[in-house]
């Protein structure tokens, strides 16, 4: 009995320490561009003072709409997209239904980016030369 309790004690410490003391290439990777945590949306709008209220009550209908405030001007944007190709097919919904100027961003670490500049951020971090002990 004794010997099914120690191995089963055993095999729960070697899971343990899996999680516990993660190896040198787990530690290494953790900035890398895999791992490059990003939220793909849709900048709707962007109002200096008041939104005009046809545009406040369309955008009640797109459920919670994101707002920042930045460089005077709060910024309106949409749900959360997981791929860029999903954010890019649903623009066309925001531009038809009365918000001409809505363009696709990408937010990494809350700040927003137009989809070239994170492409560039993309290519930069590729660039990177990583030197593994």
């Amino acid at each position: 009995m004794k010997f099914f309790y120690l191995t089963g004690l055993f095999s729960a410490l070697v899971l343990l320490s899996a999680f516990v003391y993660p190896t040198n290439e787990t530690a290494e990777t953790t900035n890398e561009i895999e791992d490059l945590d990003v939220i793909f949306r849709v900048e709707i709008c962007a109002y200096e003072n008041h939104v005009p209220h046809d545009k406040v009550v369309q955008m009640r209908s797109f459920g919670k709409v994101k707002v920042v405030r930045k460089d005077g001007m709060a910024h309106y944007y949409s749900k959360p997209y997981a791929t860029e190709a999903q954010v890019i097919s649903d623009l066309p919904h925001y531009i038809n239904v009365g918000f001409e100027d809505a363009f696709e961003v990408a937010e990494i670490d809350n700040e927003f980016y137009t989809l070239d500049e994170y492409h560039q951020i993309l290519e930069d971090k590729e660039g990177i030369i990583r030197i593994h002990k």
